[in-house]
């Protein structure tokens, strides 16, 4: 008999795959641009183009869905980590691009 297996699923809300840019915000004004790879209503997968140093407690901005989630870092990778989410939908105030002015 094998125990200790690692198999058991401990998420409550079901998770989906997509591929959603984003922004990580941290310690002021740090930011490191990043790919949600996972999305749950309790947290998220991200992958980063590159390694950083990220404090426990992080804003993970999803510009395509105009929500903003904080945060606190529950595994990481080289250069992904899967965080779970404290607060979310800040109902992100996105300012947009001004209208084209014609020259």
């Amino acid at each position: 008999m094998m125990r200790g297996t690692f198999d058991v699923e401990r998420r409550v809300t079901q998770r989906n795959r997509c591929y959603l840019g984003g922004v990580i915000r941290f310690s002021g004004l740090s930011t490191l641009d990043c790919l949600v790879t996972n999305l749950s209503a309790d947290g998220a997968r991200v992958v980063c183009s590159q390694q950083a140093i990220l404090p426990s407690l992080v804003f993970l901005e999803i510009t395509k869905r105009r929500k903003i989630f904080q945060g606190n870092i529950i595994w990481n990778g080289y250069n992904e980590f899967g965080m779970r989410f404290i607060r979310h939908d800040y109902s992100a105030k996105i300012i947009p691009f001004p209208q084209r002015v014609p020259l």
